[in-house]
């Protein structure tokens, strides 16, 4: 009995060693706010929002590379909680930090969002709900081109490896709404691009 268990045993380690590895797939989606009709999410006169990051990691080496706050935006976004990790853009009144409440255990963005601000007043954010790298609907891109920020976010399929995502970008373009209670980051349009 002892030389049967043995010899299974030596057999499953042979096995696993020449296994084929199995890449991280990304968890299945939800059906995504880029998937649906627009419906906003920013108000006037909105508060910045405070970073609540409870599964993020926050250890020293994945912060060397935090952005020190430049300007009262910036420094808005710190004092809210946020790290800033990434320049931000501006022209044409407006400002756009992307921050994040902290990383995964690689280092890699976690709870990140994009915070657009109209002549230094808090005007939104580029996404409803905070995005994660290696994530379906995760902000790849922002263009800001004479007042119309456009934002790519990257779409995976349900079966992609987290590594790579196969379906294509979501591009959101935005305006900015000046009201008497405050500036508010409008969505205008979402369309979908394929992967090439």
């Amino acid at each position: 009995m002892r030389g049967s268990l043995g010899l299974v045993l030596s057999t499953l380690l042979i096995a696993a060693q020449f296994a084929t590895p199995v890449l991280a797939q990304a968890p299945p989606t939800a059906i995504s706010w880029l998937d649906r009709p627009l419906v906003q999410w920013n108000t006037p006169g909105m508060p910045v929002p405070t970073a609540q990051s409870p599964s993020a990691v926050n250890a020293p080496y994945c912060s060397n590379g935090n952005r020190p706050p430049d300007t009262s935006v910036d420094q808005t976004l710190v004092d809210h909680g946020w790290f800033l990790t990434t320049a931000y853009q501006g022209g044409w009144g407006l400002t756009i930090v992307e921050a994040q409440g902290g990383w995964d255990g690689m280092c890699r963005p976690l709870d990140y969002q994009g915070f657009v601000f109209s002549n230094g007043e808090y005007a939104g954010t580029i996404a409803p709900d905070l995005m994660a790298a290696r994530a379906d609907g995760s902000a790849d891109f922002i263009y800001l081109r004479q007042g119309t920020l456009s934002v790519g976010f990257v779409r995976y399929a349900d079966t992609d490896p987290l590594c790579c995502p196969s379906g294509g970008e979501s591009n959101v373009i935005y305006h900015v709404d000046h009201t008497d209670a405050g500036p508010v980051l409008v969505a205008d349009s979402v369309q979908r691009v394929s992967s090439p």
